[in-house]
């Protein structure tokens, strides 16, 4: 199994890689960046997050190749500011903005102003109001627009993951995006462990050393990319 795992570390670092290869700026994993663009819109990358840009006379477009990043926009009623992802488009309509890009979604949350977001294949297309999100899924579909707290949903721009009963298989998923390597819940037991609690994104290893002597829970460091969690007997 070990060496199975490994396989996937291997993988995992070969296409984050590739991604940042065609990148013109990316943040590595744990590492938040802040890009200024020369039309006046600033742009956050969260841990390991890619994004390419086109500005020209007529339009702006940063197109996120991975990862997550807020989108803080000046205004340019001349130039559109679109953000492209594999599911679709968000225009900004004067705004801030947040865009998370996962395996098989893409998640837009609102934080100032509107957005308009159209699927890939212009099949689906919302308005999106401050304080709310939608999903872009890969079936072209939007979903239903939903508030969202921003205070805690985009705690990362701060350096901080917040979580309220969250299952900790979840929170584990969460945490390792912040850390190289895998966290790896060994047994179905552990999914009926909740989290609340507020935890440092650059110190993920105390964060877990925290989760083991709060759940009491077993935590083996099989090397420092790969981390094995054991539900206690």
């Amino acid at each position: 199994m070990v060496a199975a795992v490994c396989g996937l570390i291997l993988g995992a670092w070969y296409l984050s890689d590739a991604l940042h290869w065609g990148a013109d700026y990316a943040s590595r994993t744990g590492e938040t960046r802040a890009v200024s663009l020369t039309d006046g819109s600033t742009v956050e990358l969260n841990t390991n997050s890619a994004i390419k840009i086109a500005l020209t006379p007529e339009k702006r477009q940063i197109t996120l190749l991975a990862g997550e990043a807020f989108f803080a926009v000046a205004p340019d009623p001349q130039r559109p500011f679109q953000v492209i992802v594999g599911q679709g488009t968000i225009q900004a309509l004067g705004t801030a903005f947040n865009v998370r890009v996962d395996a098989h979604q893409t998640t837009i949350s609102v934080s100032e102003h509107s957005v308009q977001v159209t699927s890939a294949g212009q099949s689906n297309s919302r308005e999106l109001s401050q304080g709310n999100r939608v999903r872009m899924g890969d079936d072209g579909k939007i979903s239903a627009v939903e508030p969202y707290n921003e205070q805690r949903d985009l705690a990362w721009r701060r350096h901080r993951l917040i979580f309220e009963h969250q299952p900790l298989t979840e929170v584990l998923a969460e945490m390792s995006r912040y850390r190289q390597g895998f966290i790896i819940p060994m047994d179905n037991k552990l999914s009926e462990e909740t989290i609340t609690g507020v935890f440092d994104t650059t110190r993920i290893d105390e964060a877990l050393n925290t989760i083991e002597s709060g759940l009491h829970v077993k935590l083996i460091r099989i090397t420092d990319r790969l981390v094995l969690l054991f539900s206690p007997p």
